[in-house]
């Protein structure tokens, strides 16, 4: 079966669906790929989705397009706790497609984390957020294996970044941060939070347009009841302090922390807040961003680590904008990531009121996309995603775990 991209808010049928499953009075559901979906219950989308999800392992019949012979892989180009993601050809055609192998929970489960990935990108149809083409699967030795398929992204921010040799005149630059906020303010005006955003996890397409991706982790904050949520979020070295103090009633605010560390790394290169340990990693924030404390953040005191890390908190007066200055020429630019690493989450800017800071209205403006600027990359520009490197943005040293088992990586927890 032929693989085309699905049309604004078209459902596509799918022989997966038995003939026997009881069917509920339903709405279509804009950029939706489940039929079972009822938009009368909003809360009800994660177990409609986990149902559909158990039909398609169930059935022997094919869901949507089969991976054999439909695409061809051609290199592994990412793995981690997620799964797989291969660069692939989509043999109808030609076109370069991402192949992101899921992979299957204990009991051939469907894990929630792709469930609600999926389900986001059939939701988010937006320039600057990595586009879900179709799904697929394969079989292989009695086992069926699942992929998503999305557009193939020729490199990622972190692999950019980490090239101090590859330089970017400003308007590019601008333009990138520009293109991350708009697929963030997207985002959030739809009720998702990220919760691992950084360099890694945003690409950049052939033609010039940057794309926020891997939404494993992806909340839809008006399905939560009383909007509370997991702690166990964002790879440490982009965490916010009030998620290292352990708060679980957090709002978008924590992907605002994470993009003021991504932008500040236009210019340093490296990331600024390289943590070892839960209490090095505060120690950090708090030298450069001053001391933690119920004056400079609210509340910080009733927060379950506050006690415990209490030692790593007293660092201090500010210097964020002293070194800041030093290494970045532009005063808007450093004046925006201020606004961002700011301790109190209620005090941080949004994406939306990033979008309309003075950086982005004064010259040189920016463009529409940079597709100049990449057709001048050769090759491709991924960032290290190995196990080692994984534990460290984890907080853990090399050959520790967090209880994942299964060979499985660990460059985010679920």
């Amino acid at each position: 079966m032929m693989s085309r991209d699905l049309e604004e808010g078209e459902l596509r049928e799918s022989p997966v669906i038995a003939a026997d499953v009881p069917q509920r009075k339903k709405r279509r559901l804009e950029n939706s790929m489940s039929p079972f979906i009822d938009t009368d219950d909003v809360s009800s989308i994660v177990d409609d989705i986990t149902r559909y999800a158990t039909l398609m392992l169930m059935s022997k019949k094919p869901f949507l397009t089969q991976e054999e012979g439909t695409y061809e892989r051609i290199k592994l180009i990412g793995q981690g706790t997620f799964g797989e993601v291969y660069q692939a050809c989509r043999l109808s055609d030609g076109v370069m497609v991402a192949l992101k192998k899921i992979r299957m929970e204990e009991h051939n489960n469907f894990p929630i984390t792709a469930i609600r990935e999926f389900q986001t990108l059939k939701r988010l149809k937006h320039p600057h957020i990595l586009g879900l083409i179709d799904m697929c699967y394969k079989d292989s030795d009695g086992k069926r294996d699942f992929y998503m398929v999305s557009h193939f992204c020729n490199h990622d921010l972190a692999g950019i970044l980490t090239k101090p040799e590859l330089k970017m005149e400003p308007h590019i630059v601008k333009t990138l941060i520009h293109h991350l906020f708009l697929g963030l303010a997207h985002l959030h005006k739809n009720g998702f939070i990220h919760r691992d955003f950084k360099s890694a996890n945003i690409l950049l397409s052939a033609d010039g347009y940057l794309k926020l991706a891997d939404f494993g982790l992806v909340r839809d904050t008006r399905t939560a009841p009383n909007k509370v949520f997991t702690s166990n979020v964002v790879t440490m070295w982009y965490r916010p302090p009030e998620i290292l103090l352990g708060t679980k009633s957090y709002t978008s605010a924590i992907d605002l922390w994470g993009a003021g560390c991504i932008i500040s790394e236009f210019w340093t290169r490296i990331p600024i807040f390289p943590g070892k340990t839960e209490a090095h990693q505060l120690a950090l924030i708090a030298r450069c961003c001053g001391t933690i404390s119920p004056k400079t953040m609210p509340g910080c005191d009733e927060l379950p680590y506050f006690d415990n890390l209490k030692g790593a908190l007293e660092q201090g007066p500010p210097t964020l904008l002293q070194k800041m200055r030093l290494i970045i020429p532009n005063v808007y630019a450093v004046e925006l990531i201020s606004q961002l690493l700011v301790l109190d989450p209620e005090r941080r800017l949004t994406a939306a009121e990033a979008l309309e800071h003075r950086y982005f209205h004064s010259e040189p403006l920016p463009l529409e996309n940079v597709e100049d600027f990449v057709q001048n990359l050769k090759g491709n520009y991924f960032g290290i995603n190995t196990a080692y490197m994984s534990d460290i943005n984890c907080g853990l040293q090399k050959g520790e775990r967090r209880g994942i088992g299964n060979g499985q990586l660990y460059d985010r927890i679920y």
